[in-house]
């Protein structure tokens, strides 16, 4: 009998095709979800094991492995296969290097500088982004996120002007009420293409019952279904309001200010993951 393959081509979910893997019963009747949080492992993650230098340092299968340098660290990538990695890596307890319920405060992304270097913020980003996808495909539990939203453009004068209108997007489907509110100006880099995006006077203000908010993500869903988030969404590489956790009292105003979105395009649909976003009484 034929070993169960995976074709890795889920050019709708964003990570591009890579050819197959044969992993038998590894890779045996995966779910969309499984076979996407499989794609985010092998195109983002374990790349960024090895570029960070984790598996130099903690491998002790790499030729390069430094016992010294490790201080006896759990062998938490060892495996003949990078498949074999993923599922050491999320099997080490002791200490628990994956935190599937609060994929943000793994210990992966929280160790920082220590014998060896910390992660740098694409790497921890890529990272994040596959735990992400092994809690939703390994626990079932998706994050809230919003509605796809199109933004209206902002070419001049203050907020809430003619010229650059307030764009608003309703918290209520992804979670409890409340409104994001925010200007959206594209912006055209050295080649003359509109591939980014700033938002300014962005705020979140809760509804009735106040609001619990942790870790808006935001992303873009492209035209084409090229986006390398879950749900086909493209999300902010850097990760940049990761720290966010804020308990809201009815009607009360959160400021995030401004900031700017590299790779997003201004026509494309803006959508926001939070890993929480619950009322607060």
């Amino acid at each position: 009998m034929a070993r169960p393959t995976v074709l890795l081509c889920t050019i709708a979910l964003g990570f591009g095709c890579s050819g197959t893997i044969d992993e038998g019963q590894q890779v045996a009747g995966l779910s969309p979800a499984q076979q996407l949080a499989l794609a985010a492992w092998l195109q983002l993650a374990q790349p960024a094991f090895v570029a960070a230098t984790c598996v130099m340092c903690h491998d002790p299968n790499d030729p390069t492995y430094d016992a010294t340098m490790a201080q006896g660290a759990p062998p938490y990538l060892a495996g003949s296969s990078e498949v074999d990695q993923r599922d050491s890596l999320i099997a080490t307890t002791m200490p628990a290097i994956v935190d599937l319920d609060a994929p943000r405060t793994s210990m992966v992304l929280t160790k920082g500088l220590h014998e060896g270097p910390a992660l740098d913020a694409v790497s921890a980003s890529n990272i994040l982004m596959w735990i992400t996808y092994e809690r939703s495909a390994r626990l079932g539990s998706d994050l809230p996120i919003t509605a796809p939203y199109t933004m209206m453009d902002c070419t001049a004068g203050s907020a809430g002007s003619a010229t650059c209108p307030l764009n608003s997007i309703d918290l209520t489907p992804a979670g409890a009420a409340g409104t994001l509110t925010f200007t959206e100006t594209p912006l055209t880099n050295g080649e003359g293409q509109e591939d980014d995006i700033d938002l300014e006077a962005m705020t979140i203000t809760a509804g009735a019952s106040g609001l619990h908010v942790v870790h808006p993500w935001f992303g873009t869903i492209p035209a084409a279904g090229s986006g390398s988030g879950s749900s086909g969404v493209q999300l902010d590489p850097l990760d940049s309001f990761a720290s966010t956790d804020m308990e809201l009292a009815p009607n009360a105003t959160l400021v995030l200010g401004g900031e700017t979105f590299s790779n997003f395009v201004h026509t494309d649909p803006l959508v926001v993951q939070f890993d929480v976003l619950t009322g607060s009484d």
